[in-house]
């Protein structure tokens, strides 16, 4: 997912590169104008990013642990013949 939209972003930039680096201008703006929101707002993005992967790690762990046990189950039934 988020190797997806890093492509597109990439893409984007490498097809507008004005864009780009009307952006980067912005951002450096304000990190030179507001260093300590953009370090909060940075922070919190890390945050957010953080918890988005532990959850999607977590998921794809109980995920794939229930798709073991319906094989199991299967293996089970198909075993003693129902």
């Amino acid at each position: 997912m988020f190797e997806e939209h890093l492509q597109n972003t990439i893409a984007l930039v490498q097809g507008n590169p004005v864009i780009g680096i009307g952006v980067a201008v912005v951002i450096l703006a304000l990190f030179y104008f507001r260093p300590k929101d953009m370090f909060k707002l940075l922070g919190f993005c890390l945050l957010l990013v953080v918890g988005f992967y532990l959850m999607t790690i977590l998921f794809e762990t109980v995920g794939s642990g229930s798709k073991q046990k319906d094989e199991m189950i299967h293996k089970t039934r198909n075993a003693i013949g129902e």
